[in-house]
């Protein structure tokens, strides 16, 4: 008859050889976690005011090409923009169809599964590349709509400035009117505002 402490003494000689592998595992993820939240912060710190979403499954199975119309399936993709007050690297829960991809949830990247971080880790770079992308084609919107191609005839005309989020501001000196991007507030002619202003505006009508 076999001995049934045999099994249970290899399990253990088993068990012993994954504590070094779970020490260099963690400290990996450690590694890992502080590289993502130091580029985050250098993110958040840029103030661009640009959010992207790859278009790329962090996780899960692809849908397959033969997949019906009842067929979806679910994963994540890498992501930056708002989240709550403030924005964060993301990780959007991504219900694919052969229609479309529906977004169901997100979650902070840095408070996210070990496995999403270390597969984010993996395209980051990617991500980069689309924030990249993306801001410098709004900085083309607005500089066509500093030379007048998208605002109210006669606003080019006016004092214009571009604050850290990109945000095109106009400020007109005799009405006391100003354009905050796409939204016009009113001031009265003694130049109080009505509305809110913002900061540049402000500055702006200085």
């Amino acid at each position: 008859m076999k001995n049934p402490t045999t099994g249970l003494e290899s399990a253990r000689r088993h068990l012993e050889a994954l504590a070094p592998l779970a020490e260099e595992l963690n400290a990996a993820s450690d590694l890992v976690t502080d590289e993502l939240r130091a580029i985050q912060e250098r993110l958040v710190a840029l103030n661009l005011g640009v959010e992207v979403v790859l278009d790329k499954a962090l996780d899960g199975p692809e849908l397959p090409e033969n997949a019906g119309p009842n067929d979806y399936v679910v994963n994540h993709c890498l992501g930056f923009g708002r989240h709550g007050r403030g924005w964060a690297l993301l990780a959007h829960e991504v219900r694919k169809t052969v229609f479309d991809d529906d977004y169901t949830d997100v979650v902070p990247l840095l408070e996210s599964t070990r496995d999403l971080r270390i597969a984010a880790a993996e395209q980051i770079e990617e991500l980069l590349v689309a924030i990249n992308t993306a801001t410098k084609a709004k900085i083309e919107s607005l500089d066509r709509a500093v030379d007048g191609g998208s605002l109210p005839v006669g606003w080019e005309k006016f004092g214009y400035g571009l604050d850290e989020s990109g945000v095109v501001h106009v400020f007109k000196p005799r009405s006391g009117d100003t354009r905050c991007g796409a939204e016009i507030i009113t001031t009265s002619f003694d130049g109080t505002p009505e509305g809110r202003l913002c900061l540049k505006c402000r500055r702006l009508m200085r």
